[in-house]
């Protein structure tokens, strides 16, 4: 216990310790004022940027296409992910396929999304599903295969039915690596819409980015970019969280 709480102490200080020099070299003008600006003026800046129509109308746009992808890769790639890992030969034939498909740099295909659904909101939310798809699928998949062969065959043995093998052993051990793949898959959908909306947008904290950027506004494109930042960190450890709860019961086992 001592030594967690040196370890989180330490993490404090260091982060302390990074702002006091940042907030240092921009007071003493070690910088361009353009380019990098004091911690202190970020942190004042964000209370107004908050208040700007703007940026609320930006965060409703981006979080709807975040949701919307993020559902679609979950609500495709979990039931898929099932019933390819459950199939012997669906496996062999699928997997190697869907390992290509996830190795592919999908940014360098951005504007064929663009040509099919456009540069409005279509084409972030299919962007931003096909980044979260592979990571959750992939995981179900491992989750299914990696099911402990012996309770599989101690249920059979107890004339259970393949219902209830799916209901009752299957589902509960692949939920923790089913969770792994959601927060992977959340972090790739953040990535790929906040990508597509850098690239080509009308609207969205992407194109409000672009705004900032274009116009110098140094410190509200700071305090925005911090913003995001803090709602990703804040969505991954809430997933963390979860997985690190859901999958505890399976590690203890394996530890006893």
């Amino acid at each position: 216990m001592a030594q967690k709480k040196w370890i989180v102490l330490s993490r404090i200080l260091a982060i302390g310790a990074g702002l006091l020099a940042w907030e240092l070299i921009c007071r003493r003008g070690y910088v361009d004022p353009l380019f990098l600006v004091p911690p202190s003026e970020i942190l004042q800046r964000t209370p107004l940027l908050l208040k700007e129509p703007e940026v609320h109308e930006a965060f409703a746009i981006t979080a709807y296409e975040i949701m919307a992808a993020f559902a679609l890769a979950a609500g495709i790639g979990i039931p898929l992910g099932l019933l390819i890992g459950l199939k012997n030969e669906a496996y062999e034939l699928f997997n190697p396929v869907i390992l290509v498909l996830f190795a592919v740099p999908q940014v360098t295909i951005y504007y064929l999304f663009v040509l099919w659904f456009g540069i409005g909101v279509t084409s972030k939310i299919a962007f931003g599903f096909t980044h979260g798809f592979f990571p959750i699928l992939l995981n179900t998949l491992a989750g299914v295969r990696g099911v402990d062969r012996m309770l599989l065959r101690a249920s059979r043995s107890m004339g259970a039915s393949r219902l209830q093998l799916f209901r009752k052993v299957v589902i509960p051990w692949t939920i923790p690596t089913l969770i792994t793949g959601l927060r992977l898959g959340m972090n790739f959908t953040l990535l790929g819409v906040f990508l597509a909306e850098l690239v080509v947008s009308q609207k969205g904290l992407g194109a409000r980015i672009i705004v900032l950027t274009s116009s110098f506004e140094t410190a509200s494109l700071y305090s925005l970019v911090g913003l995001i930042c803090l709602l990703a960190i804040l969505i991954n450890e809430s997933l963390r969280l979860l997985e690190k709860r859901l999958g505890q019961w399976r590690t203890e086992k394996v530890v006893i």
